[in-house]
This record gives C-alpha cells, structure tokens and sequence, in this order.
C-alpha cells in the first residue's frame, strides 16, 4: 500500500470479492445490498465492522479462506470446478 492511501475495510475487500465470483452479465450484489434485503442498515452494518470483535474476526477468515482456495488452484487446477459444475450448484442453491 503506497503512503497516504487507506486500508481497505473488510466490507470493500468482500465486495470486489463478490464482484470477482459473478458473471460479468450478472448486477453485482454488494455487501450492504445483500444486508438491506435482510433488513440491515447501512449503520448496523458499520457498526457490526467496528465493534464487534468476532464479526469482524470472521469475516478476515472468510477472506484468508478465499486466498489459500486460491493458492490451491494456482498449484493444483485440476480441482477447480467445470463451469457446468459451476451452473449445477448455482441452480442447486
């Protein structure tokens, strides 16, 4: 990170997170939109971020999860999934 720049919080990382997984046809769904359809606001989300330890200690581990996933395929890309498998689980979920 260069000198005068601000860490990004976990909201931002999870959002372009969220916009690297979907197809780039597909409306992007970020962070605080998947929390306004269940009724979060903005300011419950923010709050959760800065306040509550274990949200925010879980949320840094869903993104240490995504980077050694990620790191697994880099080495091992037989196991990444086929985009008709990709298709199969959304339409499963």
């Amino acid at each position: 990170m260069k000198e005068g720049e601000t860490k990004p919080t976990i909201i931002d990382e999870l959002n372009q997170s969220l916009k690297d997984e979907v197809k780039q046809e597909m409306d992007v769904p970020t962070v605080q939109s998947i929390a306004e359809s269940m009724g979060i606001d903005e300011t419950t989300l923010y709050s959760w971020l800065h306040n509550d330890v274990q949200f925010a200690t879980e949320l840094h581990g869903v993104k240490r999860l995504k980077e050694i996933t990620k790191e697994i395929l880099e080495k091992f890309p037989e196991l990444a999934l086929t985009e008709e498998e990709k298709e199969l689980i959304r339409v499963l979920c």
